[in-house]
């Protein structure tokens, strides 16, 4: 192939701080993935990107050799994902209103990633692990209300106030189960949970 056949790119310099967020596992993308994992439809390259590890809206030929290794990645992904759709192991629908770009449906998506024996981010696994829970309850919830469920159930129930574990290390076991909410949200949960008699060792 001549140069003049190669295909045409364009490579894109962005700021340091941008160019973080698109690279391999950024601090963003488990809150991008619990976000998709709501929506009942992902375009190819989003699931690609995600698959991948990169946050959905990550453009390719990105600036440095990193960039380009994980381009590599994201572009072996997106030809997985065709192939199934070809095949019907994942289930196409076409979308009008985006100039009919092909979007898969994300429900069965990680029977899929199972099935043929590929390997995901634990982030985004966990991420679909939320999107089951939220589905099993009918009632109107929020991941706060969630974690104050959880937590009253996990620490309160049949228990004395003064035999529960303070707050630090509830606010610790908290962050692991619900690492969508950040510190001044757990803390208030905990709070919120909290018996008022040992409200006075909050900060313990």
């Amino acid at each position: 192939m001549t140069e003049a056949e190669k295909p045409h790119t364009v490579t894109l310099e962005l700021k340091p701080e941008t160019v973080a967020t698109f690279g391999h596992l950024p601090h963003e993308y488990f809150g991008y993935a619990v976000q998709w994992a709501e929506y009942e439809t992902w375009s190819v390259e989003e699931t690609a990107n995600l698959l991948a590890g990169c946050v959905p809206h990550r453009p390719l030929f990105l600036k440095g050799t990193d960039h380009a290794d994980l381009d590599d990645t994201v572009i072996t992904w997106e030809n997985r994902v065709r192939l199934a759709l070809k095949e019907g192991s994942l289930v196409a629908f076409k979308h009008k209103r985006y100039f009919a770009r092909t979007f898969i449906k994300s429900q069965n998506l990680l029977d899929w990633v199972d099935a043929a024996g590929f390997h995901v981010p634990e982030e985004l696994r966990r991420a679909f692990q939320l999107r089951r829970r939220r589905a099993s309850d009918f009632t109107y919830t929020t991941p706060c209300l969630e974690a104050v469920n959880w937590t009253i159930h996990h620490f309160w129930e049949g228990k004395k106030p003064d035999q529960v574990p303070p707050p630090r290390k509830i606010i610790k076991t908290m962050r692991r189960e619900f690492p969508e909410l950040d510190d001044s949200e757990l803390e208030m949960v905990e709070h919120i949970c909290r018996h008022p008699t040992t409200l006075k060792t909050r900060l313990e």
